[in-house]
């Protein structure tokens, strides 16, 4: 293995930096808050867009998967009575295939099996709106642990979302471009399109992802990753190409002040 492609040591990163570091991200380009109408000591941050040209030249975007906001933050509402929250409420269950109701409930259970979400599983939990079949659906994969498609996780757990989510922007309306699995979503999210796949295998036809736009346009991009780097399964991208970077780097550059004007996290 040459220089060029060893994988260099993880560097070690403290909540706090990861915080302070967040924190910097979110709010320091602007520094701006606008008044509300209604009252004085409330504050929302601006949507000025011709504000956010001037000032903010780096957009960070982090995709992560198969994680709902109920089960991250849905206890902003249930727990901690947050009404600018649309998160959980205690009347929210689903049906367990033995006949029982399954309600919402603090989970203690940190690591098993993925939950099914392919086009047919997630339509199936869809149900036209009704949303009654999460449950069920888990069950053909776990029996055993289905009742915990109704967990949910708290701030005891989730300390560094939660804290976030205290001082930022929380957005509570979380939709995924697609109703099914990965790949295709993946798709959207470098191309603005998924080649009309609906499950995790390659479009028929080639697919062209957004940054030949924004090379066009004289804006810089690069892909941090941590693994390998899903968008070299899309045409016209390869993991020799000086844009996809490894995800230590990127922390180097941040610091620096040198990251690209678009900048992909891939974890």
């Amino acid at each position: 293995m040459s220089d060029s492609t060893k994988r260099r040591k993880p560097r070690t990163l403290t909540r706090r930096q990861a915080l302070r570091g967040m924190g910097v991200a979110a709010l320091g380009p602007l520094g701006v808050r606008c008044t509300t109408s209604d009252s004085g000591s409330q504050h929302e941050a601006c949507l000025d867009f011709e504000l956010i040209r001037k000032h903010v030249d780096t957009v960070v975007v982090l995709m992560m998967e198969n994680r709902s906001f109920d089960h991250y933050l849905g206890s902003l509402t249930l727990l901690e009575g947050r009404d600018d929250v649309d998160g959980l409420t205690a009347d929210m269950s689903n049906p367990h295939p033995d006949g029982s109701e399954i309600y919402v409930f603090p989970s203690e259970v940190y690591c098993l099996t993925d939950p099914p979400h392919s086009w047919d599983s997630s339509h199936a939990q869809f149900n036209d709106g009704a949303n009654d079949q999460f449950v069920q659906q888990f069950s053909y994969r776990s029996p055993e642990y289905c009742h915990e498609a109704m967990g949910y996780w708290d701030r005891s757990v989730l300390t560094a979302f939660y804290t976030l989510a205290d001082h930022y922007t929380v957005c509570d309306q979380w939709f995924s471009s697609l109703m099914s699995s990965t790949w295709p979503n993946r798709f959207y999210s470098h191309a603005a399109q998924n080649g009309g796949v609906q499950g995790n295998r390659f479009p028929e036809d080639s697919v062209t992802t957004i940054y030949p736009r924004l090379e066009e346009a004289g804006w810089s991009w690069a892909n941090y990753y941590a693994n390998l780097p899903w968008l070299v399964l899309v045409e016209g991208h390869k993991l020799t190409d000086p844009t996809m970077r490894f995800l230590e780097d990127f922390f180097d550059h941040a610091e620096a002040g040198t990251l690209p004007n678009v900048t992909v996290i891939d974890p």
